[in-house]
């Protein structure tokens, strides 16, 4: 039991370590904090917008190729 508690809390923080490297590439490309909003997706949103960060111009359009509204 401790060792999966373990575990849970190092995969905690690798994906919060995740989300905060995302974040700061996000500021300095778009000029904004979107923690609050990273916080808000799935681990599998938050690799799609690391993808997306390439290919996206502005922030609205991420969210938008994010949600599928094109």
């Amino acid at each position: 039991a401790i060792l999966d508690s373990f575990k849970d809390g190092v995969e905690q923080g690798q994906k919060e370590g995740e989300r905060i490297l995302l974040n700061r590439l996000l500021v300095k490309k778009y000029h904004e904090d979107c923690s609050t909003w990273l916080c808000s997706l799935t681990m599998e949103q938050i690799d799609l917008v690391s993808n997306l960060l390439f290919t996206c111009n502005t922030l609205q359009e991420l969210k938008d190729q994010l949600t599928g509204n094109k």
